[in-house]
């Protein structure tokens, strides 16, 4: 009676959780977080009507239908600790295809009844009055290690919120932990022998723990409110769909990944690009470094080629030592295009004012010493005047793009007070 009394509890926690959890429905992981609150419930609710079943017949009955609710937990977890944390990208068919198959055959065995190699037709009743059966055959062996791989793989993606920075996260990934590890340590202390109603596997009176885990995630950390699943993807995303280039390298200076952008811009297939060397990807990659890490490239050959802007930049892990770098680059060619055009026009424009304010002065001799010719020559100055003012200005500018190199203040007053003491040398200069 107690044993049906903490089944049918577990029952009810879990089915609660299950509906919180529908209601977040379709947020990542709220869908497979409600399969597998069904899933634990079935397996309860199974071991519920075997043990109220009159006849060993109906027993082994609904020990059969319980293999559906034990195949599909193991399946169910990993697949939402693999959506909820952001990694969805092993969700694709090939691989829930893969994952289905040991569930997909211990449900064949059971309907054809092939019982030697999943339950061993043996059972005892007690005198507890429970019915015992025999568990252990061959495919068993093999349920109980696909169910402990897919449960580790799911603890291995959780771990990582319950380091976060983030409060809400760590408390999700505690209480995520703590709602696996409760039938988890309950199982493998029924396969060690260590309860003594051996015929009846405990685990799912477990699950109601497992229950108030998941509705304290749900309530109190808003499992399904606050999700981290966006992070790792929005990180992948930035990375590759970003308008730069990007080519991460290790120590050694092999390239280990690099974005859509940079790999369009190389004209190489990524396969040829990972593992390289990036002095054979990107052969100014030497002078980059010797550039204070930043400095223009030039990627193709000829009209094809491209100018880019450039940066190296170290990558350091938090005990602050270098484990790689990255070279980021962006596409400048519009840009350096443009300003060849003004240089040009530039010097065109300078060369066009002083040949005709030339002609405008020799012209304006010819009239004399008069005020006419004064003002022709005043205002031919100033449009030559204009014209070298222009030429100034291009010179700033690009002074003003030049790598500047810092200089104590110090340095710099001594050299003008040098040059003022040899252009004046009767001045007496102090400072």
């Amino acid at each position: 009676m107690l044993l049906t009394t903490l089944l049918l509890v577990s029952v009810a926690v879990g089915t609660g959780a299950a509906i919180l959890a529908w209601r977040e429905r379709p947020k990542p992981g709220a869908s497979p977080l409600v399969a597998l609150l069904a899933a634990q419930a079935w397996w309860s609710t199974c071991i519920v009507f075997r043990l109220q079943a009159a006849t060993i017949p109906a027993k082994i009955q609904w020990l059969q239908l319980g293999w559906v609710g034990v195949v599909c937990v193991p399946v169910a977890w990993l697949y939402f600790a693999l959506e909820y944390t952001g990694r969805d990208r092993y969700l694709r068919t090939p691989y829930i295809a893969a994952l289905a198959v040991v569930p997909a055959v211990t449900v064949a065995l059971v309907v054809l009844g092939n019982h030697d190699l999943l339950v061993i037709e043996s059972y005892t009743i007690g005198t507890d009055g429970v019915v015992r059966f025999e568990q252990g055959g061959p495919w068993y062996a093999v349920v109980a290690g696909y169910t402990y791989l897919l449960g580790l793989c799911g603890v291995a993606a959780i771990v990582e919120l319950v380091t976060s920075d983030a409060v809400a996260f760590r408390g999700q990934g505690v209480t995520l932990l703590i709602g696996l590890a409760a039938p988890w340590v309950t199982n493998v202390g029924f396969l060690l022998g260590a309860f003594g109603t051996a015929g009846v596997d405990p685990t799912p009176i477990a699950f109601s723990v497992s229950g108030v885990a998941y509705l304290g995630a749900i309530t109190r950390y808003q499992l399904l409110e606050t999700n981290p699943a966006p992070r790792r993807r929005a990180r992948q995303l930035v990375f590759d769909g970003m308008r730069e280039g990007a080519i991460v390298l290790d120590t050694d200076g092999h390239v280990v990944d690099a974005n859509g952008y940079a790999i369009d811009a190389l004209g190489v297939p990524r396969g040829a690009v990972l593992g390289e060397p990036i002095e054979r990807i990107v052969p100014e990659y030497d002078r980059l470094r010797d550039e204070n890490t930043a400095g223009h490239l030039r990627l193709g050959d000829g009209d094809e080629g491209r100018a880019y802007d450039a940066a190296v930049t170290d990558v350091t892990d938090v005990h602050d030592r270098c484990i790689g770098s990255i070279v980021t680059f962006h596409d400048v060619s519009t840009y350096v295009r443009q300003r060849q055009r003004l240089e040009v026009l530039n010097r065109i424009l300078r060369h066009n004012i002083r040949t005709e304010t030339n002609v405008i002065h020799g012209y304006a001799e010819r009239f004399g010493d008069g005020d006419a010719s004064r003002i022709v020559q005043e205002r031919a100055e100033r449009i030559e005047a204009v014209g070298e003012k222009g030429r100034q200005a291009v010179e700033l500018f690009e002074r003003t793009r030049e790598t500047q190199t810092a200089r104590p203040l110090a340095v710099i007053l001594d050299e003008c007070v040098e040059a003022v003491r040899e252009t004046h040398p009767d001045v007496d200069v102090s400072y």
